[in-house]
Parts: C-alpha cells; structure tokens; sequence
C-alpha cells in the first residue's frame, strides 16, 4: 500500500485513532530493523548491531539483526516483541516529521492515512478539540528520532571517514543444524581503536561516540540469539 502523508491537524484527523501494536505485529517478517546511535547501549544487549550499505549512495546504517533469514524476526514470538529493545522506529509510524519548503528550520508533523496502524480501536490523538498525551509523547518521541537520525547520520560519517568499518560475516551454530553465514555486514574495526591518532579520538569523544562504538562490539555476543528456533 503506497504511503499518503497528509499534514495532521484536529481539524482533518480528530477521529483518527492510533494501535501501536499494528507497528509491532508488522516486524514479524523483518530480519533488519534500523537503529538510532543513541539506543545502542541498551539494544546492545538484546541483539547483534551492525552495519549495512546502500549499494547506490555508499552511506552505512546501522541495525538490528534479528534473524539468519530473510522475511522472519527471532524476537517476535506468539505475536509479541520478545526482546528487551524494542528499536524506536517501529513507535514512529504512521508519522513523520517534515522540513518546511520555505523555511527549513520550522518543522511540521505528518501523517500516513493509509497506515495499518491506523484502526477503529486505539489511542486517540485528540479529545475536545485538543492533543491528547499519547500524541504529545509521540511528537516527543518523533523529534528525538527525527534529530537522532541526523546525530546517526554523522557517526556512520566519521566511522567512514576514518576508516573504522569493515566488512565481516557472521556465523551462527545451531545445535542439529547447519551453521547459517550472515554476510553483506559491517562491523567496527575493533583491531584499529588502541591505535588510533589523536585528532580521530578527539574527533571521537567530540561527540560522545566511544560509547556507541564499544556498545556494537558488545553486542556481537548476542548473535547467538540468531540461530534458527527448532
């Protein structure tokens, strides 16, 4: 179904009603889930966080790994999220935060109309003519991602820049199966981080990215996690 964005208002949308677990329920067939640098300390201990490629830009993101196989999530069981993390772009939908054409500092929320998660029962966005807390903690929440997808945006930059990602695989052992191989990832260089120059590790601790960077390495013993359920 193709997105429609639609500007919200309590005019348009004063009926519109909101079921989180819609977003929840849709990770089931989805083996990758993109990460925000600021959840890494505590995704890390839920899952394997690496890095994937846009084959056509050349730019790295980074994100949950949740399955050896494509179209299926080890952490979604019985119809729920089983893990601790639960990646903050599965709340964001059906909203997203839109830059003003004219005035790019000033920024408006939308709304995708033809969300699933949309439905006849859930959380309203406005009651008497007013946001409800559900939509103001969603605004919160979509600000935060909004900016911490641009603090992302920059740590994948400077990993880049400096040389810090490689290409790795991944193997998974399952007891009575055959091991299963992720490739196509990327990882953090751990071997290059004892010796690294001073202008990168200031450039580094600038903007506080030793944590993220030690918490992905961390969270590689969690591939286990992975192997196929019997």
């Amino acid at each position: 179904m193709t997105a429609q964005f639609e500007g919200l208002t309590k005019e348009k949308h004063a009926d519109i009603k909101i079921d989180d677990n819609k977003n929840i329920q849709a990770t089931e067939n989805q083996h990758l889930l993109p990460l925000c640098v600021d959840e890494f300390s505590a995704a890390c201990h839920s899952y394997p966080i690496v890095f994937v490629k846009n084959s056509e830009t050349g730019q790295f993101q980074p994100v949950a790994l949740l399955s050896t196989e494509t179209q299926k999530n080890n952490f979604f069981q019985d119809g729920n999220w089983v893990a601790e993390h639960l990646p903050r772009c599965v709340l964001v939908p059906p909203f997203v935060l839109i830059a003003d054409e004219k005035d790019p500092e000033q920024r408006y929320i939308t709304l995708n109309t033809q969300s699933n998660a949309i439905a006849s029962e859930g959380r309203a966005l406005f009651e008497n003519g007013e946001e409800t807390d559900y939509l103001k903690s969603k605004k919160e929440l979509l600000i935060q991602h909004t900016n911490m997808s641009g603090l992302t945006a920059e740590f994948c930059k400077l990993l880049s820049l400096y040389d810090l990602l490689v290409p790795t695989s991944l193997t998974v052992k399952a007891e009575g199966q055959e091991d299963k191989t992720i490739d196509g990832i990327f990882i953090i260089d751990e071997k290059k981080l004892p010796n690294l120059t001073q202008e990168i590790t200031s450039a580094i601790q600038a903007k506080n990215f030793f944590l993220p960077i030690y918490s992905q390495l961390l969270s590689l013993s969690r591939t286990k996690l992975l192997a196929p359920k019997a």
